[in-house]
């Protein structure tokens, strides 16, 4: 199975002919990752509004935290005038917070050498720090709320950190360069990605199968599809109001982890599927936990997909594609 992509291992450049826009053009960074292809995907075949990709072209700009790479992605995005969806970030690794904020420096300045929009992917842990509850007087976290959590003990803490950090440089450098930036928010990702098989390393494909394999209990967890996420990626670019916007994007509530086991031990007939239901969330579950509803209205989306359903999307391609490895190991295909 290919590896998955850290820090942009490779970016695309797509020519999309936007039907009654009058056409776009974006570059996708971190588009060997989940919500990379899977964008690249929609925009190439089957995006509702538009037709299919006029060009494709492929380009490695190496490491967005490097200066060449930074420089290589600054002179396609000039050369093009595209907007920027930045879909790279490292998830492990040494200097994860310092590498995370220099990518996001270099999507900005590549916005800005385009002349362009900036999407910037960032994430449900720019929001809110572990053990943080929402602001009493609202009840849920809103767009408003940022990640307060100086933690940088573990790798997980270290990741939200510099989703948070990298966030807030980005709006910082964007507004310092006139940079039209939209910054979307989504909690954990599941659903059905274009390319399972490249995905399989993705954290959330590997927690799920994890929890299949019952190698992990099963989580109280937030959940997004990646449809729902490719789709908010494509609007950002496509609606002029959502400039200077930061939208969560997430099913409101969280799904409760005895749920997904009783739909896991029928996937898999296994019945030993364990929960963790010790966990407790920062508000009750059947709570409304986050508002979403700005980026649905406001970019007119689609209902998002609920929550367990894009669980199980997931599982189900995850089974898939293992069931697929086992037999290309017993027949020894590559």
């Amino acid at each position: 199975m290919a590896p998955r992509a850290t820090q942009a291992a490779a970016a695309l450049l797509l020519a999309a002919q936007a039907a009654g826009v009058g056409g776009f053009k974006a570059i996708v960074t971190g588009a060997s990752g989940m919500v990379g292809s899977t964008l690249l995907h929609q925009l190439e075949f089957t995006t509702e509004g538009c037709e299919k990709a006029t060009a494709v072209r492929r380009r490695t700009h190496g490491d967005l935290s490097t200066d060449e790479g930074a420089a290589a992605l600054a002179d396609t995005a000039r050369d093009t005038g595209a907007a920027v969806i930045h879909c790279a970030a490292t998830f492990a690794g040494e200097d994860i917070v310092d590498r995370n904020v220099r990518a996001a420096q270099a999507a900005v300045r590549a916005a800005a050498a385009a002349g362009g929009r900036l999407v910037f992917l960032s994430s449900m842990a720019a929001v809110r720090g572990p053990g943080q509850e929402p602001r009493p007087e609202v009840g849920f976290f809103t767009a408003d709320d940022w990640n307060e959590s100086t933690d940088l003990s573990t790798v997980g803490a270290q990741y939200q950190a510099s989703k948070a950090q990298s966030e807030r440089e980005a709006w910082r450098l964007a507004k310092e360069l006139g940079v039209e930036m939209v910054s979307l928010c989504p909690s954990m990702i599941f659903g059905p990605p274009e390319d399972i098989g490249r995905c399989m390393e993705s954290f959330s494909a590997k927690r799920v199968s994890q929890w299949m394999d019952g190698e992990r209990p099963i989580e109280t967890r937030l959940a997004v599809d990646v449809r729902d996420v490719v789709d908010a990626c494509i609007a950002s670019v496509t609606t002029p109001e959502a400039a200077g916007r930061r939208y969560i994007i997430s099913d409101e509530k969280r799904v409760p982890a005895e749920e997904v086991a009783k739909k896991m031990r029928k996937l898999t007939f296994d019945t030993a599927l364990e929960f963790d239901g010790a966990y407790v969330p920062p508000v009750p579950l059947g709570s409304k936990e986050v508002d979403s509803a700005p980026v649905v209205s406001e970019l007119q989306l689609a209902p998002l997909r609920d929550g367990l359903d894009s669980i199980m999307a997931m599982a189900e391609a995850v089974l898939i594609e293992e069931e697929r490895d086992a037999a290309r190991r017993l027949y020894g295909v590559a």
